[in-house]
């Protein structure tokens, strides 16, 4: 690993440059993952920890250095520069010094918080992205998502559609999903949020998630599923993870009602579905679904439940049999 790669990661580690950029310079070669990987470990490093205790604790020498121009100064050198924290992060790496809690902050002096970085897909449209430490997000079509960093932590907030997320936990930096009326705390796991009208459908698949609201708490562990309707958490039964998510092109619908179904076949597929009734809306449903192939499974489903399919110019409507 060259030193100049060990310098781009170190700003990358510093500096961020936002999560999409984050993550094309990542994707770009495998070396630039073990470079990152390399960095942020480093600066987790106890021995780290306790080289900025002793540096905060010395007494500080403030020097100035004259300029070209003559009665021109520059401003005092202070605390930990990006090229001094790279040296010592270059050091550790040539020791074999890895893991342990976050020390970035102590590193470098604490920034003004980031704008939210706003993520979004069209209907129909996938998307991936990888967050600095390592953690991916996976968007499904239609979904609009927030992400900032705030205080140390890690924070999203999911404003419409779904997403899969799959976290790397860190106790120091917990991850924080906000939802409307409630939130969904990280406890080390693999987890998929859909929102549906005023109604939020948390399903972990792996590790634990706390999820909140403002009426009442619960958490979830590997394969157990919750709903947020309104504020209110729902209770907690099972659900079977190995049967896949959204991304495999497919759904296991059970009991759920009619347009839940049609809100999964609208963001996969891209086609505008609209359901004439909110009685037909509530008609509940329970089977496997494929997602790119709406007609055939809205044809399917019509024939069960007693409701009509038809085409329009822009999409289908489902309208009550008889």
């Amino acid at each position: 690993m060259t030193s100049s790669l060990k310098d781009q990661a170190a700003r990358w580690v510093d500096q961020g440059g936002g999560a999409e950029a984050l993550n094309d310079w990542l994707q770009a070669s495998p070396e630039h993952r073990r470079a990152y990987d390399q960095i942020d470990q480093t600066m987790r490093d106890p021995a780290l920890v306790e080289a900025m205790r002793l540096h905060d604790a010395r007494p500080k020498v403030v020097g100035l250095r004259p300029q070209a121009r003559a009665g021109a100064f520059t401003r005092p050198v202070r605390g930990w520069t990006p090229a001094l924290a790279a040296a010592l992060v270059a050091g550790l790496l040539l020791a074999g010094v890895l893991s342990a809690p976050p020390l970035r902050e102590r590193l470098y002096p604490v920034a003004a918080p980031r704008s939210p970085l706003l993520v979004a897909t069209a209907p129909g449209q996938l998307r991936t992205i990888t967050l600095s430490d390592g953690s991916r997000i996976h968007l499904n079509g239609d979904t609009r998502l927030s992400l900032a960093q705030q205080g140390g932590g890690r924070h999203a907030r999911l404003i419409r559609g779904e997403a899969l997320f799959d976290i790397r936990h860190d106790p120091a930096r917990p991850f924080v999903l906000a939802l409307d009326h409630g939130s969904l705390t990280d406890l080390g796991t693999t987890f998929n949020v859909s929102i549906s009208g005023d109604q939020a459908a948390v399903q972990v698949y792996s590790g634990t998630v706390r999820l909140k609201g403002e009426t009442g708490v619960a958490t979830l562990n590997a394969n157990q599923q919750a709903d947020l309707t309104r504020g209110v958490v729902g209770s907690v039964s099972g659900f079977d993870a190995q049967a896949g998510d959204w991304r495999s092109g497919w759904i296991e619908a059970r009991d759920w009602p009619l347009h839940r179904v049609v809100e999964a076949l609208r963001r996969r597929s891209g086609v505008d579905i609209v359901v004439a009734s909110p009685a037909l809306e509530s008609k509940r449903i329970t089977g496997r679904v494929r997602l790119d192939t709406p007609r055939e499974d809205l044809d399917a489903l019509a024939d069960l439940h007693g409701f009509v399919v038809r085409e329009r110019s822009d999409g289908l409507v489902l309208t009550q049999g008889g």
